[in-house]
């Protein structure tokens, strides 16, 4: 049995049977969190390649799969990194069930982290472009109604992102059998070219992210907030792939001047922005521009502790869009939207969704106690060795989330101006937003009880780490 076919064409196929019985939702529900959550207790106790008894026989994972003359190798490596991302689909299908969310969640949640899957499974790592497109185009079912038009935050995500593939296709043209620095300058100009724009297309970086707040305030945030958390991660990802590989490229004088230039815009605009909404979903969507600056810096600090605080970030991102785009669901159900001059007195009626949505916020803004503060603290930390003046740019972004957070206290705080729900639809939710309250504060209070842990996925990636 190879390791592809457990990770990836399994939940591929229970996906595409999901989408059959998308009718019954207790059931796909039901088979789409069993699945996820024996793929990721799967990933943590089994050792790929090496022979495990189950009942009278004795089976063995190999890591390779050849698939149309391309392999899929999944080893102990990454096994990690197939832990955390399953065991994120499981955390986001159990919400929505609970949270009344839409019936195609579980099969495009399985579809969507098979692709993800293979992004970093498939040898050469550069046809990981296509899948980052099937994730895309997955994902659409599930933000759009049958027979209805897509709203324009669709189409904007769906022609952004798919601009950006034959960016990263030609990149990888221009790379293949290259692996010293490419002889002629002009080759490097070109592939620094089709790179940059191929990965500021697909992360969204500044100023092509607009289709994030857009989606955030047309679509159920459950739905956006999971696209956003795994999507996102995959491209992370690839992008640590390609640093990985290339050692010409991770040498490059211009590359951490790229990404960390791309990342502090991104925390700027995105954090100071997300303080002037008026809409709570605008607002959220803003903060994961802010957010994926983060990892965008992290990653381009090029230094050992820069890729521990981005693997560190993986587990608190989770918490904080979950808790928050969860939160922001039933608010819209209570109160019929998400404009902040219609959710006045939210704190005295569901005084958990705004304490949910306040922790996930401040999270992410690093308010000390909270999840993000000491990630954020050991980034701006690391940033201020290499430039002062970009750390303090950091800084006015993190305020822009306080300010929002702030303001959000005190519309939350109002009295308010009509009836309306003084309760939450299930007696579960209470449970899993005060567990995810908790565990941002107690991963702020001691946040090394999953370091060692987030860490260990670093040795997916050997030449980076100039591991063994």
């Amino acid at each position: 049995m190879s390791s592809a076919i457990v990770w990836i064409l399994v939940p591929f196929l229970v996906g595409l049977l999901l989408v059959a019985l998308v009718r019954y939702r207790n059931l796909i529900y039901g088979i789409g969190i069993v699945v996820a959550g024996i793929l990721a207790l799967l990933a943590a106790v089994v050792t790929i390649s090496q022979p495990f008894s189950l009942g009278f026989m004795s089976v063995k994972i190999d890591p390779s799969l050849i698939v149309l003359g391309r392999s899929l190798v999944l080893d102990r490596f990454d096994q990690t990194i197939l832990v955390i991302l399953f065991s994120f689909t499981t955390f986001w299908l159990i919400g929505g069930r609970f949270a009344r969310s839409t019936n195609l969640l579980p099969p495009a949640a399985l579809l969507i982290t098979s692709f993800l899957v293979a992004t970093f499974a498939v040898e050469p790592f550069l046809y990981a472009a296509l899948f980052i497109e099937g994730v895309v185009l997955v994902s659409i079912p599930m933000l759009t109604q049958a027979f209805t038009e897509p709203r324009p935050g669709v189409v904007r995500f769906l022609v952004f992102q798919t601009i950006g593939m034959p960016f990263l296709l030609l990149t990888g043209w221009l790379l293949s059998g290259i692996e010293a620095a490419p002889s002629d300058p002009s080759d490097v100009i070109q592939i620094i070219i089709f790179l940059g724009v191929g990965f500021a297309f697909v992360l969204a970086v500044f100023p092509l992210y607009s289709w994030i707040p857009m989606l955030a305030e047309e679509e159920d945030t459950y739905l956006t907030g999971f696209l956003f958390l795994m999507l996102q991660t995959g491209v992370m990802f690839f992008l640590l792939t390609f640093i990985d590989h290339y050692t010409w490229l991770r040498n490059s004088i211009d590359l951490p001047k790229i990404l960390q230039y791309a990342g502090v815009l991104m925390i700027i605009t995105g954090g100071v922005w997300s303080g002037f909404q008026r809409n709570l979903a605008r607002m959220f969507g803003f903060a994961v521009i802010l957010e994926n600056g983060f990892a965008i810096l992290s990653l381009g600090l090029l230094t050992m502790r820069g890729y521990e605080i981005f693997a560190n970030m993986l587990l608190a991102r989770m918490l904080s869009f979950g808790l928050w785009s969860m939160s922001l669901s039933l608010v819209r159900k209570a109160f019929g939207s998400l404009q902040m001059d219609q959710t006045h007195g939210l704190a005295r009626r569901l005084p958990l969704l705004a304490i949910s949505i306040l922790a996930a916020q401040f999270s992410i803004g690093g308010l000390p106690i909270f999840a993000g503060f000491p990630l954020r603290i050991a980034l701006i930390e690391e940033l201020s060795l290499q430039s002062t003046t970009l750390a303090w740019l950091t800084i006015i972004g993190i305020a822009g989330v306080w300010a929002g957070g702030i303001y959000s206290l005190y519309i939350f705080l109002l009295k308010p101006d009509n009836q309306m729900e003084s309760r939450l639809p299930n007696r579960v939710l209470p449970v899993l937003l005060g567990m995810g309250v908790a565990v941002l504060v107690l991963l702020g209070l001691f946040p090394h009880l999953i370091s060692p842990m987030m860490i260990d996925l670093l040795k997916a990636y050997p030449r980076l780490l100039a591991l063994p």
